[in-house]
């Protein structure tokens, strides 16, 4: 059962717990993701909900033992007398480490004590996140686009000339939508609200973003101009959480992630004129979808063979006839052949591309006509980041320019410095002195 509840006037998340000595009181780092962060900080609370209070304004995580409780301070990891009776902090703060590794984007501090008198922390300050790098077919970087810092899901508009991408634009807020202008080398803020819009997709033509966004209690979709100008315009509202994936060439159809309601994640809608809808596939559970250049395919992701591959199926739009057995019928294909993740098409339709489990960026060459599609055997380009030991794990975020000559990659940035892990051994005889 829950043993904390999620203020939402002032808090968005409760993590990070651990247990007091006594096994009843536990603290706990409360946040907010909005804009006020007045009341973040490390509060104390017991299993039978009977005690909530805030012990210390902070941000990251804290820890106790022997009778001190240890928190961040801005950069440094500040230690303070605890009365575990009373449960209130006594006496004065004092810093044992200054500039502790920090990770923002989850709350958390690189340390650890324990009542045995050892402590443990990395020395170093803030992580930096990632950054968006081009590369050729080679793995070679080309270039870089923007500034260091906390991204999401980037991609490149149809023309190639701009980049669309979440960015967290204060630490610990949620992300907000920005578009670079590849060009010129500058970036736009365009959303600026409470919500959390990590990701988008440009409309056929690149002249409005369509986003994911809350609203009547669930999110739906909206769509605003690409130069950020004006108010958002509620596309499409189907009483549940949705959120936009592809938007075919014609501008007629969109691709979503909806409701599974046993029938897949992936759903086909109208945009405007009716609500048609229908799900991609029937079985498996689909995601990552993208609409071929000519409109006439879908490539997807799976998991239906017990790990994530990527297929292609004819896409046959609601208002054509469709035989009872739902598109599967008018046959599929498997690209991958070992794993795959993130299928993307070349703007010819002549390549689709894809990440295999180990972060290497695979390459396959597509034949299709009026009447057959055919694949030749995947080829490795190179490889594109670390290893996950998860089998079923999201890869790297990419995309791959008009003439699939170069892809862009949101690449971890190299930080200021490193450190081992030190140990400090009886750090409670530091305190008596």
């Amino acid at each position: 059962m829950p043993v904390t509840e999620v203020d939402r006037s002032i808090h968005t998340s409760h993590r990070w717990p651990k247990f007091l000595p006594d096994g009843r009181h536990f603290i706990y780092l409360a946040v907010n993701h909005r804009r006020d962060a007045s009341q973040d900080g490390v509060y104390l609370s017991s299993v039978d909900r009977k005690e909530n209070k805030r012990l210390v304004s902070s941000h990251a995580d804290a820890a106790y033992a022997s009778g001190y409780l240890f928190f961040l301070l801005n950069d440094a990891l500040m230690a303070q007398p605890f009365d575990l009776e009373r449960g209130e902090l006594q006496g004065d703060q004092r810093a044992t480490v200054e500039r502790v590794v920090y990770d923002p984007t989850i709350w958390k501090a690189v340390f650890d004590v324990s009542n045995r008198g050892v402590m443990a922390y990395q020395m170093g300050g803030y992580v930096r996140g990632s950054r968006f790098r081009w590369f050729d077919r080679s793995g070679n970087p080309l270039g870089t686009v923007g500034e260091p810092g906390f991204h999401s899901a980037q991609v490149l508009s149809h023309d190639g000339q701009k980049l669309l991408a979440g960015r967290v634009t204060q630490f610990g807020h949620y992300s907000d939508l920005w578009v670079y202008d590849l060009p010129r080398g500058v970036g736009t803020r365009i959303t600026f609200d409470d919500n959390d819009v990590s990701s988008g997709i440009w409309s056929h033509d690149d002249t409005r973003i369509l986003i994911s966004a809350k609203g009547q209690g669930h999110y739906n979709v909206y769509e605003l101009d690409a130069s950020g100008a004006g108010s958002r315009r509620l596309i499409l509202d189907i009483g549940v959480d949705i959120g936009p994936i592809d938007v075919s060439p014609d501008g007629h159809y969109l691709l979503a992630s909806g409701p599974e309601q046993g029938r897949g994640q992936l759903w086909v809608y109208s945009i405007g004129g009716n609500s048609r809808s229908y799900p991609l596939v029937e079985r498996g559970a689909p995601k990552e979808g993208q609409f071929s250049p000519d409109g006439r395919w879908v490539a997807y992701t799976s998991n239906e063979s017990g790990r994530n591959e990527v297929y292609v199926i004819p896409f046959r739009p609601p208002s054509k006839p469709r035989r009872p057995a739902g598109p599967d019928l008018h046959g599929k294909w498997q690209i991958s052949a070992s794993g795959g993740q993130r299928p993307k098409w070349c703007r010819n339709g002549k390549e689709l591309f894809y990440v295999t489990p180990d972060n290497t960026l695979m390459s396959v060459s597509v034949v299709r006509g009026d009447s057959e599609f055919r694949v030749e055997a995947p080829r490795p380009l190179f490889h594109s980041g670390p290893i996950s030991p998860m089998p079923n794990a999201p890869a790297l975020f990419y995309d791959v320019s008009r003439d699939g000559s170069r892809f862009i990659l949101d690449v971890d940035t190299p930080p200021e410095r490193t450190a081992p892990i030190t140990l400090v051994e009886n750090w409670p005889s530091d305190f008596k002195r």
